[in-house]
């Protein structure tokens, strides 16, 4: 597996990475409906190239296969972290994460936020992040639930 960091990767290849995370791995903590109204938000390009543009980005690959992605915004905000169901439990996304937390920790950053989803809740809870608030919002017309979570770090 590579890591790379603010590469050129085409947004058909992240956004396939994005929805095929949401409606593979989070089938048990959230309904069809709201499933659905997390993926259709793959149909707001203007919105993911904004993000493209605004925030770091890091991408994980096996060999020429985007097996996963996560970004950073304001060097503070971890904002998106997705892997492909079939790379799940390899490491991936704690691969990324320890990307983001060493960018953060060179950069003099003193904590991360995440807005967890609730089948993420777990895996960053095992780096260390605590839950600050369950949160409960509109998405898409949908009712969605989220954590908001935060890491301290040592710089």
């Amino acid at each position: 597996m590579e890591i790379t960091h603010n590469s050129s990767v085409a947004l058909t290849l992240i956004l396939d990475v994005f929805e095929k995370s949401i409606r593979t791995l989070c089938v048990n903590e959230y309904t069809n409906e709201q499933i659905e109204a997390w993926v259709n938000s793959r149909f707001d390009i203007q919105k993911w190239e904004q993000k493209r543009q605004q925030q770091q980005f890091w991408f994980a690959w096996e060999q020429d296969e985007l097996i996963g992605f996560c970004s950073l915004e304001a060097c503070q905000n971890l904002d998106l972290l997705y892997v492909k169901p079939a790379f799940k439990k390899q490491k991936v996304a704690s691969n990324l994460l320890q990307s983001v937390l060493e960018y953060a920790q060179l950069n003099q950053v003193k904590f991360i936020r995440t807005e967890a989803s609730l089948t993420a809740v777990p895996f960053f809870e095992k780096f260390g992040f605590i839950k600050q608030e369950n949160n409960s919002f509109l998405y898409n017309g949908i009712w969605m639930e989220n954590v908001s979570m935060q890491l301290e770090l040592n710089c």
